[in-house]
């Protein structure tokens, strides 16, 4: 373990599955310029060492009630061998994407060209249409000829946005895994073209949250400049154990596709039982940082099946509702 160099922990993803008798939080740790740091957790560091990095838990629920979990244990994932992975990137192509296309194209084909062995990947594009490029496939050649845009050809800078539908779509594409399974979504706007799919896909961002946790897909959002749906975008990765990413420079793209990749592969697992009280609530990592500090990584999350998206679904947009009870 490097002397004094300062650490920096994050809690990038989380596990319900088990819940009530345990959960599961995903911990990448990195040092200043974002190498992984390993060796901190058993197989391959100590209990001692797991211990004096990973100091405490603490949940703090919806009524401010703070929990410090009595025990946990702390298991290092260093992968040398490939994990099968299937993964399904949803990109969003409406009109409001022009002139961002290339370089979300060429981050999807880097994506592509860095990923391991045993990953499958399904691609959706969206508009107000919806195409699936390909299902689950390996073959790195055959998924970058898949990618290729050619906006004369591929009509899809015009309408709006059909963003739970397309998600719907996405999610369709891993229905049959039985691997990990995770989803990628990309967009820079709000939804406002869904319904025009009522009764074949999802038209509200409670049934894409609710299709994913049943299927087990851990959602990252990925919203691109400032006219997404940022609470919404949010609240899918919180209810399915996922991952927010906010996007204001094209170039960024590449980095953060690359970054969902790489946490696949370099981990800590924190297993804990948990305080047993639905709705919202906030977990808090204390960590020693190797240089001298104790510091905070927060994660907020939400346990049960009570949640409802319905307060922040229609905010700026113009979307249609169904009146029938």
């Amino acid at each position: 373990v490097p002397a004094k160099m300062r650490f920096d922990f994050e809690i990038f993803a989380t596990d319900f599955t088990n819940y009530p008798d345990s959960v599961k939080l995903y911990v990448l740790v990195v040092d200043t310029i974002g190498n992984f740091i390993t060796d901190l957790a058993p197989p391959f560091g100590t209990k001692e060492t797991s211990k004096k990095y990973f100091k405490e838990i603490v949940e703090t629920t919806s009524a401010n009630k703070n929990h410090k979990v009595q025990s946990f244990n702390v298991r290092e994932v260093h992968e040398k061998k490939d994990i099968p992975t299937d993964i399904n990137i949803t990109m969003d192509y409406s009109g409001s994407m022009y002139g961002t296309t290339n370089e979300l194209e060429q981050s999807c084909n880097i994506f592509i060209n860095k990923m391991p062995a045993q990953t499958r990947l399904s691609m959706v594009r969206f508009s107000d249409t919806i195409v699936t490029l390909c299902g689950l496939l390996k073959d790195k050649t055959e998924l970058l000829k898949r990618a290729f845009f050619n906006p004369k050809t591929d009509n899809f800078y015009f309408g709006g946005t059909a963003l739970y539908a397309a998600m719907d779509e996405g999610l369709i594409s891993l229905n049959n895994s039985p691997n990990t399974k995770q989803m990628m979504i990309f967009t820079d706007g709000y939804e406002c073209s869904s319904f025009a799919y009522i009764g074949k896909r999802a038209i509200f961002a409670q049934q894409v949250a609710i299709k994913a946790r049943k299927m087990n897909v851990r959602i990252n959002s990925l919203g691109y400049g400032v006219g997404t749906n940022e609470k919404v975008l949010k609240f899918l990765s919180v209810i399915t154990g996922g991952t927010y990413y906010s996007i204001l420079r094209p170039s960024d793209i590449t980095n953060v596709m690359n970054e969902c990749l790489y946490l696949n592969r370099n981990y800590y697992v924190i297993t804990y039982k948990p305080e047993r009280m639905d709705n919202d609530r906030n977990i808090t990592l204390v960590y020693n940082s190797n240089n001298g500090k104790t510091v905070n990584a927060n994660r907020d999350v939400f346990v049960g099946d009570k949640f409802d998206f319905q307060e922040f679904e229609y905010e700026g947009t113009n979307t249609y509702v169904n009146q029938k009870n």
